[in-house]
């Protein structure tokens, strides 16, 4: 958005959102900007890093995709915390289409034993589908998150 400052593409976000009748995918931010939510993470894992690096990275993904029908994802090792891989740019309704780049990380990090922690959102308040729980039982050991924009995390 070149050309625009912070508050001027801020507002524009937000009238997209407006003017594109997107309401039913609009965040919750009432269920979210709460001790309750932020607790829900604290009980993820038993290391507290990994549980404030998921509750950073749900904000994030909530503040980016609210009223809109997309799906973000990120993948945390599971005993650091640390961002293995960030699928931000995808735009389809609902879902997250598996690339090459997603599949040869997720390889490498299973050839590496490293645990996972698979986030990603719902645009509505939906649980996890059937192909993320598909998906989740390929990596042995690992973790998933849905976050809903209802406030609704499940684990």
């Amino acid at each position: 958005m070149a050309g625009f400052c912070a508050k001027e593409a801020s507002f524009f976000l937000k009238e997209k959102v407006k003017d594109a009748g997107t309401k039913q995918y609009a965040v919750n931010w009432k269920a979210i900007r709460n001790e309750e939510y932020e607790r829900k993470f604290s009980k993820v894992t038993s290391n507290k890093s990994v549980n404030q690096s998921a509750y950073n990275h749900a904000k994030w993904m909530l503040r980016h995709i609210n009223g809109v029908n997309t799906e973000k994802l990120y993948v945390l090792n599971l005993d650091t915390g640390e961002k293995i891989l960030k699928v931000s740019d995808q735009h389809y309704p609902g879902a997250i289409k598996r690339t090459r780049h997603i599949d040869k990380v997720l390889r490498e990090a299973n050839k590496d034993r490293i645990k996972l922690l698979f986030m990603h959102n719902r645009p509505k308040e939906n649980t996890p589908s059937r192909i993320d729980i598909n998906t989740l039982m390929e990596y042995s050991g690992s973790l998933g998150l849905t976050i809903g924009c209802d406030g609704n995390v499940y684990l």
